[in-house]
């Protein structure tokens, strides 16, 4: 009897831990709160924090190319008209994500012409690559183009 106790335990022990576990593997930053994370530690030119929301793929395609985007961030913040609002001001009602699998897409509503895209790595979404649409890029650039005439 005593030994039908124990073994009683230890399955009420398991489903609780499992239970935790479950828990646990959710607390992680939604993409939506890596990917402005990740915008506002490059506008304000911190590359280390950005860092730390890239996946190790990024990192070895991107990771050096990350402090010259951070100085090209700096300078955009002295162009008339063009002060890094779009990265600085990334809140997650002006964001949209699509989760599919392993892997999140995110764009600013209304800057859909750069996509983040994320992954999991060890529980944590991390940005993994980067999506631009140079169509629209360009467009956005000659309708800015135009109204600074």
């Amino acid at each position: 009897m005593a030994s039908g106790k124990y073994f009683s335990y230890k399955i009420a022990l398991l489903i609780l831990l499992f239970s935790c576990a479950l828990m646990l593997s959710g607390c992680g930053k939604s993409p939506k709160a890596v990917v402005i994370q990740f915008a506002r530690d490059i506008y304000s030119g911190n590359t280390v924090g950005a860092k730390k929301a890239c996946s190790e793929n990024f990192l070895k395609k991107f990771g050096s190319n990350l402090d010259q985007s951070s100085q090209f961030v700096q300078q955009m913040k002295n162009l008339p008209g063009q002060n890094g609002d779009i990265m600085k001001s990334l809140t997650e009602d002006k964001l949209e994500c699509e989760i599919s699998g392993g892997t999140a897409r995110v764009w600013d509503k209304n800057y859909p012409a750069v996509k983040y895209i994320l992954t999991k790595e060890k529980g944590l979404w991390k940005v993994d690559d980067l999506d631009f649409d140079f169509n629209q890029i360009m467009n956005t650039l000659k309708d800015f183009a135009s109204k600074g005439k």
